[in-house]
């Protein structure tokens, strides 16, 4: 069975838009790790992608297996902002935006 993704839109359930704006940066960067060429790679479990011309954040559930505690702080950072959180779909998860 496949995990399921999770797609965090920048949007609170209030329908504000959620401050800083590098915070999707700052969470991914909790599982990147620098390539041979020393530039930072997202991980299959954490990344950001476009959808609707925003910037969101998917997360992997695999992420819990492999970080549990990471995948913990990520959701947490998710509910005490009061960040909108949907299942994402197929389509989604494969616009990887690559820095």
């Amino acid at each position: 069975m496949k995990a399921k993704k999770f797609l965090i839109k920048g949007i609170t359930l209030e329908g504000k838009t959620f401050r800083p704006s590098d915070w999707i940066d700052r969470l991914c960067s909790l599982a990147a790790d620098f390539n041979h060429n020393h530039r930072l790679v997202f991980s299959s479990h954490l990344y950001p992608v476009m959808v609707e011309n925003k910037r969101c954040l998917l997360v992997n559930e695999e992420l819990s297996q492999h970080f549990p505690d990471m995948y913990k702080h990520v959701m947490n950072f998710v509910a005490l902002n009061r960040l909108t959180c949907v299942e994402a779909d197929a389509d989604v998860s494969n616009e990887i935006e690559n820095p």
